[in-house]
């Protein structure tokens, strides 16, 4: 009954809000250059803020065709993206001829808009070790420096584990897909905000995908207080169920997931250390990276979008093993959990083999894992096309 009327309160807000907006209106402001929506003659910070701020919530004054920067007749993440290159070309930003040097990366707002998920692998009593090496306390620090870097760049960034305690690997994937649709709800209650009489279909329409989406949430979040609920929702566990077709509730997520504004302004990196199969030799080395794709389980999913995973999967192979100087050993399909349970752009990085000692030297290396968290916070730029010097 709770959750009925929940819903019903959504509902009559939303419709509310549309009736709001039939009734609002916009004062409109003219600029000499496409992209200076302040009209101060210079393409800046403040011209990328207003834009930014548009797409968020369309509460910003403008004249709407200088907006839109790619001439899409729509203003939405990738005139923002145009924006920031064209912002960064006339500034004194540089990451120079070593882009992984200086830790955190200057200060800048390339990443603005993005909400980038880091996943610290494993954690106590869990993961690889070797001698008195634990690989768990290692993907944290990791993951915190990335996060920095990332943060220093404007993007949004949220960890699955900020300590060294274990966390169940598909809550965090519940964690992760209740995260991103929250991130989608974000966008579409601002688009929503930005329709006029004209499009009233279309907005009834929005409103039903928003009453879908916080349905979803709810259940993400359900899993999340019930960790029994994701043996129904989630292919867990893997060796017992082997076979078995995604739920339909899973499947709705993962569509939503596919949306552009997912696959345009997030990622999800999960970040290990490695070892070779038990026995194996210890000379093996290098970096290594995985992503899904539509063949190793095709009875529980086969409509991922994989030239993104791959995309961003070769990007990370490259930047990290460049950065960190090691051995750049392969880019890999595989079914782990964290790539299969969702559909945002997702990437498996195993940075180097901690049971290698040339690899574990650069692994226990400060200075070595700030350039690899460097590394990962360009790779994202590099993912998201945006330009830099």
């Amino acid at each position: 009954m709770k959750k009925h009327f929940r819903g019903a309160i959504k509902r009559i807000t939303a419709i509310f809000f549309i009736l709001a907006m039939l009734l609002s209106s916009t004062a409109v402001f003219a600029s000499l250059e496409k992209g200076d929506l302040n009209a101060d003659t210079k393409l800046n910070s403040k011209d990328l803020s207003l834009l930014q701020k548009f797409v968020l919530t369309g509460n910003a004054n403008f004249d709407l065709a200088l907006g839109d920067l790619n001439s899409d007749s729509k203003i939405n993440s990738k005139d923002i993206s145009a924006l920031q290159s064209l912002v960064l070309h006339g500034s004194d930003f540089s990451l120079g001829e070593d882009p992984y040097k200086t830790f955190p990366l200057p200060e800048n707002s390339l990443l603005q808009g993005k909400l980038i998920v880091l996943d610290a692998g494993h954690g106590i009593g869990e993961g690889g070790v070797y001698k008195d090496f634990y690989e768990h306390t290692y993907n944290l620090i990791y993951v915190k420096l990335i996060k920095e870097s990332l943060e220093a760049s404007g993007a949004r960034v949220v960890l699955t584990r900020e300590d060294d305690n274990m966390v169940d690997n598909y809550l965090r994937m519940a964690f992760l897909n209740k995260t991103a649709l929250e991130f989608l709800l974000e966008h579409y209650q601002a688009k929503l905000s930005r329709y006029d009489a004209e499009n009233y279909e279309e907005a009834l329409s929005l409103l039903g995908d928003i009453e879908e989406l916080y349905r979803m949430i709810e259940l993400m979040g359900s899993i999340l207080e019930n960790p029994q609920l994701k043996e129904t929702y989630f292919l867990c566990p893997y060796d017992e169920v082997n076979g078995r077709r995604i739920h339909a509730e899973t499947e709705k997520v993962f569509r939503y997931l596919k949306d552009d504004y997912i696959q345009n302004n997030m990622l999800f990196i999960s970040i290990h250390t490695n070892a070779p199969g038990n026995p194996g030799p210890l000379s093996v080395n290098g970096t290594v990276t995985y992503y899904i794709d539509n063949e190793y389980n095709k009875e529980y999913y086969d409509e991922y979008l994989v030239e993104n995973n791959r995309r961003l999967s070769l990007i990370l192979l490259d930047r990290v093993s460049q950065a960190g100087g090691f051995a750049k050993k392969e880019c890999d399909t595989n079914d782990f959990f964290m790539l299969r349970e969702t559909t945002v752009p997702a990437s498996l990085v195993e940075v180097g083999y901690h049971t290698n000692a040339s690899d574990r030297k650069k692994i226990l290396s400060d200075e070595n894992r700030k350039r690899v968290a460097n590394a990962v916070a360009v790779s994202v730029m590099e993912y998201f096309s945006i330009s830099f010097q």
